[in-house]
């Protein structure tokens, strides 16, 4: 995910990011549906933000699938 694209997440309301944005990465991942046996692929985006609270600073890391991304195998 761009910076643009997070930004128009933001602005559309999909994310709120509160804090100083340090960057973003994507990732594929998965899991085994165990009802059926299937493993499932996906890409994941992570956010890393940090804050200041009550004097100390906080690292927020946000995991989010990304839609449209999710497959068989």
């Amino acid at each position: 995910m761009t910076e643009n694209e997070l930004l128009q997440e933001v602005l559309q309301g999909v994310l709120l990011i509160v804090g100083e944005y340090r960057g973003s990465h994507a990732e594929e991942a998965g899991y085994v549906d165990k009802k059926f046996g299937n493993a499932i692929r996906y890409i994941r985006a992570t956010h890393l933000v940090e804050r200041a609270w009550h004097g100390h600073i906080d690292r927020v890391n946000h995991h989010r699938a990304v839609p449209g991304t999710n497959h068989y195998r």
